[in-house]
């Protein structure tokens, strides 16, 4: 599966409030305007980010190269 495809596969199996998440963190902004926007904490929706991405990985039996 090409690189492209692979990500198109991937953003298809995120909410649409993580794809807007990962909308925004593509086109710059900081974690502070990300959450501003979604009025929570900075943290809170690194983490939820975060989580998503494990999950999303999960499902296509991926992990992060940090766990491997």
């Amino acid at each position: 599966m090409a690189t492209a495809e692979l990500l198109e596969k991937f953003r298809e199996n995120l909410t649409p409030e993580e794809l807007r998440i990962a909308d925004m963190r593509r086109d710059g902004l900081k974690w502070d305007a990300v959450a501003e926007h979604f009025r929570e904490a900075p943290e809170a929706i690194r983490k939820r980010f975060s989580r998503a991405i494990d999950r999303v990985a999960a499902e296509f039996g991926l992990a992060r190269a940090a766990e491997e």
